[in-house]
């Protein structure tokens, strides 16, 4: 954003890894802050609104290509809000991507719903619950734990399915894209499916698993 004379942009209280979409979402809305600064050039500050309308041609324009999409349509546009956070201490000024009020603690949900509407998810991310739901066996499981504890490999993320409780009966299988796994067995990572059955979470929400409640596992390269 230098070349631009704009702050630098910071996705703000994200509980997990950057994902690539999320990267090029970002990368959009820098270009759109860059032309609002083009339409001003007699003036010497930034003046934006706290939400700023993206488009998916936006994306596909600041990432040089049509951007991934996921599959099925997308919605094709959404809104992004913004925060300004000045200079303090040293720390140069911030353009402040940020999640609104209303998702309090889950700030996730709110940037997984960004993907969602602008460019959607992977096909195979989405067809959860289509697998077995028996565990998998112990030792494929810490060989899993083992391989990703040692380090994947530059451009890979790990994915799990596990089953999430609806009722105390019924069981909705889904992905979560695993950023922790404690040698206690406890996996800590970001739902990447949008529940069908277990409405009390959401696309994005981070959420803890029992390792012995795997059902599948997927490596996804970048």
């Amino acid at each position: 954003m230098e070349k631009f004379g704009l702050p630098e942009i910071e996705v703000r209280h994200l509980a997990s890894s950057l994902p690539a979409k999320l990267s090029d979402i970002v990368n959009a809305v820098a270009l759109r802050l860059s032309e609002i600064t083009s339409k001003s050039p007699y003036s010497s500050t930034l003046s934006m609104d706290s939400e700023l309308l993206v488009t998916t041609p936006d994306v596909d324009l600041a990432v040089g290509k049509p951007a991934p999409r996921g599959a099925g349509a997308v919605q094709g546009w959404t809104r992004v809000q913004l925060g300004y956070y000045p200079p303090i201490d040293g720390i140069e000024p911030m353009i402040g991507v940020l999640a609104p009020e209303r998702f309090g603690d889950r700030p996730n949900v709110y940037y997984f719903s960004l993907i969602e509407d602008l460019l959607g998810f992977d096909e195979t991310i989405e067809r959860a619950g289509e697998s077995d739901s028996v565990p998998m066996p112990t030792d494929e499981i810490a060989a899993l734990r083992s391989r990703f504890t040692t380090g994947l490999e530059p451009g890979e993320s790990l994915i799990v399915q596990t089953p999430f409780d609806v009722d105390g009966v019924t069981f909705e299988i889904m992905w979560v894209s695993v950023q922790v796994w404690s040698q206690m067995g406890v996996i800590k990572g970001t739902l990447v499916n949008e529940p069908q059955m277990a409405l009390t979470l959401r696309l994005g929400e981070i959420v803890e698993v029992d390792e012995s409640k795997l059902v599948d596992w997927r490596v996804n390269r970048f």
